[in-house]
């Protein structure tokens, strides 16, 4: 059975991000930090994450991301949301982003990701969102939004099929990559000059 709850109801605790800026040569602590660009198909990209200086009066222990966050972009033009894995865990977010810390016995945190980047999804959250050139939502208007609340059982089998589907597509990137290279090794190997 399909209900819908506020969102804030699935939370338990909210982490605002950190202000941060480019370091200059003279700065000497620059921290590696996760921004918007780091969030990809609901999860958190941190092979390429910048390095930037805190400077917010306030950047303890706590306000680091953990194992299983939901990250959600508070602007842009789509408002992205991933979850934290373990390569993320420990890692601040910018300001532009919030972490919510999800009530594991209502939600499980993949689905909320993947309902949050859904066509349905990102259209509720437009239509909460202010300004035009950079369309942005605020916390309280975040956590105000309803999002459908299935059984744990009926998550658990969406998360089964969300990690099947990850799977297949990491799969198919990568032949994907060797068949291009050889693409390449092919047309090389056709202009080589031979004496």
């Amino acid at each position: 059975m399909k209900t819908k709850t506020q969102l804030d109801h699935l939370v338990t605790s909210v982490m605002r991000g950190v202000a941060v800026q480019t370091p200059k040569r003279s700065d000497a602590e620059t921290t590696a930090v996760i921004n918007i660009k780091d969030i990809a198909e609901g999860r958190i990209d941190t092979t390429s994450l910048e390095r930037r200086v805190i400077t917010s009066a306030r950047h303890g222990e706590d306000e680091r991301i953990q194992e299983g966050d939901l990250i959600v972009a508070l602007r842009g033009s789509q408002f992205k949301a991933g979850v934290a894995d373990k390569q993320a865990s420990g890692h601040f977010i910018t300001s532009n982003l919030v972490a919510l810390r999800l009530d594991l016995n209502k939600v499980i945190p993949e689905v909320l990701a993947a309902y949050l980047n859904s066509p349905e999804g990102q259209y509720i959250l437009m239509a909460r969102s202010k300004g035009t050139t950079v369309p942005s939502i605020n916390q309280k208007e975040l956590l105000s939004i309803e999002v459908p609340l299935l059984s744990m059982e009926n998550q658990q089998h969406i998360r089964d099929y969300l990690h099947s589907t990850d799977e297949y597509l990491a799969t198919l990137r990568a032949e994907e990559e060797i068949v291009r290279k050889i693409r390449d090794y092919a047309i090389f190997r056709s202009f080589e000059v031979r004496a």
